[in-house]
This record gives C-alpha cells, sequence and structure tokens, in this order.
C-alpha cells in the first residue's frame, strides 16, 4: 500500500511537471525519453523510500527497540513493530511521518503551487496565450479548475485534515469527503484523457461503432436472409396450390 500509494502521488507529480512546462513555461517535454524518465522516477523513488523504511524499521528500530525493552524480551509477540500499526493495516509513527506523510506534503504542496499557476495563465492571462485560441466560459473554467484538481492530488488533503485531531465527528466529515472526491478521480481522469480529448475520443469510439454497424448489418442480413426463405416457401407453396 505503501508503495502504491506513492508510485500514484509520483504520477501525479509528473503531470503537474508536464502541465507547468507546457502551459506556463511553453516547453514541449513529450517524446519517449520523457515517458521513459517518468516511469523511472515515479516506480524507483518510491522503490528507494519503501526499500530504506523497511530496512530501518525492520532491521534497525525493531531491534534497537527489542534489546532495550527487558519486559518483552523473552516474549517478542507482544513488541510493537516500528513499521506498521497494531490497529490497522497501514504505516504508524516515525514511518508514517517521513515515509509517506513527508513525501506526499512536498508533492501536495508542489502540485498545489502549480495548480495555482497554471489557472492564472489559462484564466487571467488566456488572451495572451494564442490569439487563436477559443475563450474559456465560466463553466469550462469550473470542469478545468475542478478536473486540474483531481489530477493533481488536491482532494487528498482531506486525508491530511483527519490526523489533525481524533474527534470521531469531525473525523466521520472527514472520511466521507475524502472518500466521495477521490472515487470519482478516475472518472476525471478517464474524461480528462480519453473523452475531452478528439483524437483519444475517436481512437476508442471508432471501434466500438464500426462494432456496432457490423452487428447492425449481420442483424439486417439475417433479417433479409430469413425473408428471403420465407418469400421462397410462399412461392413454392403458391405454385403446388395452383397446379393441384
Amino acid at each position: 500500500m505503501q508503495y502504491t500509494f506513492l508510485t500514484s502521488w509520483m504520477w501525479m507529480a509528473v503531470y503537474s511537471h508536464k502541465l507547468y512546462t507546457a502551459l506556463v513555461k511553453v516547453f514541449n517535454v513529450s517524446g519517449e525519453s520523457y515517458m521513459i524518465k517518468a516511469c523511472i522516477f515515479a516506480y524507483c523513488f518510491p522503490l528507494v523510500i519503501v526499500g530504506t523504511n523497511l530496512a530501518l524499521t525492520h532491521l534497525y528500530f525493531d531491534k534497537l527497540q527489542f534489546n532495550e525493552d527487558l519486559c518483552v524480551k523473552d516474549d517478542p509477540e507482544y513488541l510493537e513493530s516500528t513499521y506498521r500499526a497494531e490497529n490497522m493495516c497501514w504505516l504508524h509513527g516515525y514511518s508514517l511521518y517521513f515515509g509517506f506523510l513527508l513525501i506526499v506534503g512536498l508533492v501536495l504542496v508542489n502540485n498545489i503551487v502549480i495548480l495555482v499557476l497554471v489557472l492564472v495563465k489559462l484564466f487571467c492571462k488566456r488572451k495572451k496565450i494564442n490569439s487563436t485560441a477559443k475563450n474559456f466560459t465560466t463553466s469550462q473554467q469550473v470542469v478545468m479548475a475542478c478536473i486540474l484538481s483531481f489530477t493533481l492530488g488536491i482532494t487528498w488533503i482531506f486525508g491530511i485534515f483527519m490526523l489533525f485531531t481524533t474527534d470521531q465527528t469531525y473525523n466521520a466529515v472527514m472520511n466521507w469527503l475524502f472518500a466521495l472526491f477521490n472515487s470519482f478521480q478516475g472518472v476525471f481522469l478517464f474524461y480528462i484523457t480519453c473523452v475531452k480529448r478528439d483524437d483519444m475520443f475517436h481512437y476508442w469510439w471508432n471501434p466500438i461503432r464500426a462494432s456496432d454497424d457490423n452487428m447492425v448489418k449481420m442483424s439486417g442480413s439475417a433479417v433479409s436472409s430469413r425473408a428471403t426463405k420465407s418469400s421462397a416457401v410462399s412461392t413454392v407453396s403458391s405454385s403446388h396450390v395452383v397446379e393441384d
């Protein structure tokens, strides 16, 4: 879980960097080499963090705690892990603070700054971007802001708010908001990458439409074939009646 979540956040950082270079710096960073570098960063950097976290906790801090705690020295089952929490399947202590929250917090701050810069560039200075660019309506601006917020992980801030207190009502509200907003992250990603872009929309929609057209043609051929057979049977029956 730690590696999966960190990988997701690294891809959010990659996406924010691409937005910044494309819309603020107006510099094209697309290409095969960029994707290779992005994959190395997004998959290898979290691996280093998780590996270092595991090595420090299991090979150093757990053994140090075991040697110092004389009460549980002969019964290691009651020794609390410095990596995994006892009440849930997640990190706790320094593993949570430095192995996850610190990294996520840095990426989140970076993404918030880039979100503000991109929105300022798109909405406040859009006339300077390109004279042939389409003017955004208010509804389009709201949709764009929501999409950027989802794709840059801004909605994860509700999860960080849950760490501020142990009040059950407050945490319940933050849990619902966190689950509600982040459940639609995949939908917004699908919208911005597969529906909003005309080339990608036609790329995956044309085969579906062609398949439907083929099914309609096959159904029409089957109906016409049955109609032809019925007509032939009727003709044969009528000829027998006339001969009789």
